[in-house]
């Protein structure tokens, strides 16, 4: 429904969905009398065709609005988003995976506690880690945008976020809670630092959500969200400033290492950057698994972005053929 307010009259409501068919109902009832006939002046012509216009048109857009996109026709990724969404919700695979990071993270903590002369400079120890699709599991919006036919709108996520509909992570909430209770079970407490590019703004409706889900260290101390730049790298940095980091965990490539931040690199050299921390997968840094988003989409644009200062395309034909592009396919018939 459209509200429409003119000066100094009552509000009227146009009900776009049955306007068509009002529309020609009005016109068939009032001027078909007229048709065969000589009788139809030439000042009434103009407001019929305004009207039929005005019926055309409102139903044209209404064919759009019901997807959201030209002709109806849907966005290319559906098909792709509906199996990456299906896979982290209903894959055993996709469990195991997460359980295997999160027991590999658990290691790591135990292992710095079994041998201090892992540990430096006496500083406190501290775990961090990223949230979306690494703790909380966002997949239930996924399937939101889906069943709309909708593509990724931060304005969206936020109300999403603001709604602490959130899941958790397989092992998240395990992992943490053990890494919590060595502050008053174990020899030392370890700190718990939540970096994540959620709008600072956020970390409220956030922090209801984790702590209804049972994270532990949920206050704003351990919450460090976007403010001003995507990096996380001054954010870390604050971290280590006064802490030894035991583990990092994340799905992204940027929730580890400076080097891969920015949009000036093609794929080949962050694969090959991920050959160079080679001795760090498993150790230092733990990876989970993500499917359905990442920055590893947008480098495959690396060209396009490079001429439109970091800005990925839209055209979804061009996107389609940078992708096929890309493909690997065998060097010899079989």
């Amino acid at each position: 429904m459209v509200a429409c307010y003119l000066s100094q009259r009552p509000v009227f409501r146009i009900d776009k969905q049955r306007l068509p068919t009002r529309v020609f109902t009005v016109v068939a009832t009032r001027y078909m009398p007229y048709l065969g006939t000589n009788d139809l002046p030439m000042r009434k012509i103009f407001p019929v065709l305004l009207l039929l216009l005005l019926a055309v048109t409102t139903g044209f857009a209404q064919s759009r609005k019901k997807t959201g996109h030209p002709s109806g026709v849907p966005p290319a990724g559906d098909k792709e988003s509906l199996l990456a969404i299906l896979y982290q919700q209903r894959a055993a695979e996709y469990a195991a995976l997460c359980l295997q990071a999160y027991s590999l993270a658990k290691r790591k903590v135990d292992e710095a506690l079994a041998h201090p002369v892992l540990t430096k400079e006496n500083l406190p120890l501290a775990v961090i880690t990223d949230l979306d699709e690494t703790a909380l599991d966002n997949s239930a919006n996924e399937v939101h945008q889906y069943l709309g036919d909708s593509l990724y709108d931060p304005h969206e996520f936020n109300r999403w976020v603001q709604s602490k509909q959130a899941d958790t992570v397989p092992g998240s909430v395990a992992f943490f809670r053990y890494v919590d209770s060595l502050s008053t079970h174990g020899p030392r407490k370890i700190d718990i630092y939540y970096i994540s590019n959620r709008d600072d703004s956020l970390v409220g409706a956030t922090i209801d959500n984790m702590k209804q889900l049972r994270f532990p260290q949920c206050d704003s101390t351990h919450f460090k969200f976007k403010t001003t730049t995507s990096s996380k790298e001054s954010r870390r940095q604050e971290v280590l400033q006064d802490h030894q980091v035991v583990v990092l965990l994340g799905d992204n490539l940027t929730d580890f290492d400076a080097h891969f931040d920015g949009y000036r690199q093609s794929p080949d050299d962050r694969k090959k950057q991920v050959y160079n921390l080679k001795d760090k997968w498993g150790d230092l840094y733990v990876v989970l698994p993500n499917a359905d988003y990442g920055d590893w989409e947008s480098y495959l644009y690396y060209e396009y972005r490079l001429q439109h200062n970091g800005v990925p395309p839209s055209d979804l034909n061009y996107i389609e053929q940078q992708r096929k592009t890309l493909l690997k396919a065998p060097a010899k018939a079989f």
